[in-house]
């Protein structure tokens, strides 16, 4: 009969009954159960052993073809209570591809799994190993095992480059040889281009076979086991007619062969340089090298070839003017056409007045580009052709730079107060009824000019003061401009660089006046003592909210307003950083609420949000109410109070610890009364009821707490002695004596209170009796010691009189007259 672990309760175990069988049914239930002898069963079930499997699943790859076995262990154990387990194992679907030994043992142990790639095809092959170990728990456990063989994949590598690999029997099957290992390679190749593939292998009879594809439904573009007479296997000058990705096999001739082996793919040789090259108007008529054209543009060409037979070809001219060095930068390309044909271009954009001199090469579809023919025959320093065109305008004189108002000047590096500059300057045109405007180019220093303009301004007569305004400038960045004049046909003239200073330095700078100052971080709630977290930051701001970051002089901060008394520590004058100051250490030792910082900079001033201070940790610990001088055994009053208070002194409010007093200074060895351990409600803690029980001078009071060093240690009190309470013998007299003689060592009587301290009294006397002895024994008086003297009050006197006659007993002293005892 199968139980739970746990014992249930017949109620429970009837009501389920009854919940699921008929009353016949439940009644056999209960008799079963009865029969099992229920009441033996325990709630301590036998130690029950859990089988532990690790990993719990397999993932393995390989390459399809490829013959390496692919191998890894699981472990196996108990996790649960017990011994070793006996374990077996088992395939669920008696996979082929997958073996695993042993096939039993016990834990602790480790199952070997094996899988084996051969005469798989490309897919995910899943099985799983089961592994059984009896009733323990977690048996039987199961272990997925997934098998992925994927298909060859080819490594991209670059044209013109040379590698190494190998061939193993972890490589992919060869797609176009049989029982061939393979390394697949992949690269781009372009129209028209070729390429020779070279595998070089000396101890590896090595074939190479080139596709558009790595799978074998198509013969191949092209394949080789040799290589002219020399080792290896080649592919020279193959030619590509499609653009797009081509596939490079590198395998063997014998199958399964494996080894080391060198690829190199390279691509042929460079065009030819251009040949009959000749210069032309825009309209075709010959420029004759030297001569003249009065348009601002010329035709420049020539024929190219290539010894790469299909190539297509570009003609690239590089022209300058004379005296300016070439830079194998080409300044024109023509279209594609194909090899020995003519190719040429235009150059448009020539300047007036300019001689230039040009030369040209070739370029094939592939980039690669011949070498540089020069136009004319004629040394560099002479010109191909030159220009006389209707001139543009001049570059502008006079330029200036002014504020937004147009009005006020801005020196050279001087500094400008608004997002927008003006800028003037005189411009003129060789054609005297030309109108002519300014244009401008304004970049932050260190950005070089594009020649592009951002500023312009309305067009003015020839020879006059022309304007361009130039908006949206950065606060804090520094300029450099250039100008030029434009006429109306849009002819542009020279640019001219402002101020007559090097291109490194500043023309103008833009440091934009604040309107404001802004805590942009303002103050936070924080602990006394402790930095204001996040840093205070203060901001120098224009009217529409942007920060000035021009602004680099200095922020400080004060209490605008201080509820505690609070100091404010730290460093509150500080440098601005574009525009922003940013308080790091800022804090207020006094607890309060409402404080508020103001802060000053740039001739602004402002105050933050409200904020509070709260008390820090509890630090240390201080006597709030001292201990006062008392009379023995009566309580200290006011009661004593102990206050926990943070690094700053304030007091710390959160804490609620228990904080114990002792005496410190104990000069007269008493013992302090009362409870001395008490918790602190909101930092303080009161310890009424303490008292002394020895009368001493410099007495004092510690107090100590877990979680804070130190001790406390209170002023110092007096305990003086308590209102008479009773007298002490505190010289006993003589053990004998003769009858009628003074004792030898005379008896004394001290007056205490309860704690037996001594009480100081005057003028009260003390009678003295025998307590116990013979019957008829007197006491004798004798000169000069016939009474006792004490310093104090009446009262004290009464009540020492009253305590000597409760004591006065009669005695019968043989022989005596009278016995004296001295006070």
């Amino acid at each position: 009969m199968a139980l739970s672990q746990e014992t249930r309760r017949p109620s429970s175990v009837l009501s389920a009954c009854q919940r699921a069988l008929s009353v016949a049914g439940c009644a056999l239930l209960l008799l079963l159960v009865a029969t099992c002898q229920v009441d033996k069963i325990t709630t301590n079930p036998p130690p029950v052993a859990t089988l532990s499997v690790a990993p719990t699943q397999l993932t393995f790859g390989a390459a399809v073809g490829s013959a390496a076995l692919q191998s890894d262990s699981v472990v196996l154990k108990n996790d649960g209570e017990g011994g070793a387990l006996s374990w077996s194992a088992a395939s669920a679907h008696g996979s082929a591809w997958l073996a695993f030994t042993p096939r039993g043992g016990s834990t602790p142990g480790w199952l070997h799994v094996q899988l084996n790639p051969a005469g798989l095809a490309p897919g995910t092959y899943n099985d799983s190993v089961i592994v059984s170990a009896g009733n323990a728990a977690g048996s039987p456990a199961a272990v997925p095992v997934a098998f992925v063989v994927h298909p060859c994949v080819a490594a991209v590598i670059a044209l013109d480059a040379q590698l190494n690999d190998s061939l193993t029997q972890q490589s992919c099957a060869a797609p176009h040889r049989a029982g061939s290992f393979a390394q697949l390679y992949s690269f781009t190749g372009r129209v028209g281009d070729s390429v020779s593939i070279v595998m070089s292998a000396p101890a590896l009879d090595g074939y190479i076979v080139l596709d558009t594809a790595t799978t074998s439904d198509a013969p191949p573009l092209a394949q080789n086991d040799q290589c002219g007479a020399g080792p290896g296997a080649c592919l020279l000058y193959q030619l590509l007619r499609t653009a797009g990705p081509y596939t490079i096999e590198a395998t063997s001739g014998p199958a399964a062969a494996t080894g080391l082996f060198t690829l190199s793919v390279t691509r042929p040789r460079p065009p030819a340089g251009p040949d009959a090259l000749a210069q032309l108007t825009s309209d075709g008529v010959v420029i004759d090298p030297g001569g003249s054209v009065n348009q601002p543009s010329v035709v420049l060409r020539g024929t190219v070839s290539d010894p790469d037979v299909g190539d297509t070809l570009r003609l690239q001219v590089e022209a300058l003017p004379v005296g300016t060095a070439f830079t194998g930068a080409p300044t024109a390309v023509s279209d594609r056409v194909s090899s020995g044909q003519r190719a040429s271009v235009t150059l448009t954009g020539l300047a007036d007045n300019t001689a230039y001199h040009w030369r040209a090469r070739t370029l094939d579809q592939t980039q690669r580009a011949g070498a540089w023919v020069p136009f004319g025959g004629n040394a560099e320093t002479a010109a191909d052709f030159s220009t006389a065109i209707p001139g543009p305008p001049l570059a502008p004189t006079a330029l200036g730079q002014f504020q937004n108002d147009g009005v006020t000047a801005i020196p050279v590096g001087g500094s400008g107060r608004s997002r927008s500059a003006v800028f003037k300057g005189t411009v003129t045109d060789p054609n005297p009824s030309d109108v002519v405007r300014l244009e401008v180019e304004v970049q932050p220093l260190g950005t070089a000019f594009t020649g592009v303009p951002n500023g312009s301004g309305a067009a003015v007569a020839n020879g006059t003061i022309a304007t361009a305004t130039v908006a949206g400038l950065t606060d804090n960045v520094s300029y450099h401009w250039q100008a030029r004049a434009v006429d109306q046909t849009g002819r542009a003239g020279p640019w001219a660089s402002f101020g007559g200073n090097a291109e490194t330095a500043a023309d103008f700078k833009v440091a934009m006046a604040g309107s404001q100052l802004v805590f942009t971080v303002p103050p936070t709630n924080t602990a006394a003592g402790a930095a204001i977290t996040p840093a205070v930051q203060v901001a120098v701001q224009d009217a529409l909210g942007n920060t000035v970051t021009s602004f680099s002089g200095t922020v400080t901060v004060t209490l605008a307003a201080n509820p505690g008394g609070g100091t404010l520590a730290g460093h509150p004058t500080v440098t601005a950083v574009n525009g922003v100051a940013t308080f790091a250490d800022l804090s207020i030792d006094r607890v309060s609420t409402g404080y508020m910082l103001q802060a000053t900079g740039a001739g602004l001033t402002t105050a933050s949000v409200p904020f509070d201070v709260t008390p820090g940790a509890a630090t240390q610990l201080a006597f709030t109410v001292q201990p006062t001088n008392t009379a023995a055994g009566a309580p200290i009053t006011p009661a004593v109070q102990v206050t926990a208070r943070d690094a700053s002194g304030n007091t710390a409010t959160q804490f609620t610890g228990n904080i114990t007093v002792a005496l410190g200074a104990n000069q007269g060895g008493a013992t302090l009364g009362g409870v001395p351990t008490h918790a602190a409600v909101a930092g303080v803690a009161s310890f009424p009821g303490l008292s002394l029980n020895k009368t001493g001078s410099g007495y004092t009071l510690t107090a100590t707490t877990g979680g804070i060093p130190g001790v406390a240690t209170s002023a110092q009190f007096n305990v003086i002695a308590a209102a008479a309470g009773q007298l002490a013998l505190t010289t006993p007299p003589s053990a004998t004596a003769q009858s009628g003689a003074p004792f030898a060592q005379q008896p004394a009587v001290q007056v205490q209170d309860a704690n037996g301290n001594p009480v100081a009294t005057q003028g009260v006397s003390v009678t003295a009796s025998i307590a116990t002895g013979p019957a008829g024994a007197s006491l004798a008086s004798h000169p000069g010691v016939d009474h006792l003297s004490f310093t104090g009050s009446p009262a004290t006197g009464a009540w020492v009189a009253a305590e000597a006659a409760k004591r006065h007993c009669p005695v019968t002293l043989v022989g005596v007259d009278r016995v004296h005892w001295p006070g």
